[in-house]
């Protein structure tokens, strides 16, 4: 299955594209981002992350007051979620992107 990579303005991830759609599906995502939190290869991704660095990135998106920021477990939810649905809007756009023609002359 393919690895995609989302970059950030202070880190990157590297997730497979099976885990995107798992965390970005409509509805409440909370609870497959937090099986997906446990996979080996995630850990290891948030592992190397500063944990400062996540809460710079996630400030810029401006949906959560600092205090709320504190919380780093939170932090790799919220930031994993927020990439798995860059990546997965970024797919979409990229596999739908049509040329317009047109018959009619102007």
């Amino acid at each position: 299955m393919e690895n995609l990579e989302w970059q950030g303005n202070y880190v990157y991830l590297t997730v497979k594209a099976e885990d995107i759609e798992t965390c970005s599906h409509s509805g409440s995502c909370d609870e497959d981002v937090a099986e997906t939190l446990k996979l080996p290869y995630i850990k290891e991704e948030f592992a190397r992350i500063n944990p400062l660095d996540i809460v710079k990135e996630l400030k810029e998106y401006g949906a959560w007051e600092l205090d709320e920021l504190l919380d780093e477990e939170q932090n790799r939810a919220r930031l994993l979620w927020c990439a798995c649905n860059d990546l997965s809007e970024e797919n979409f756009l990229n596999a739908t992107k049509v040329v317009y023609t047109s018959s009619e002359s102007c």
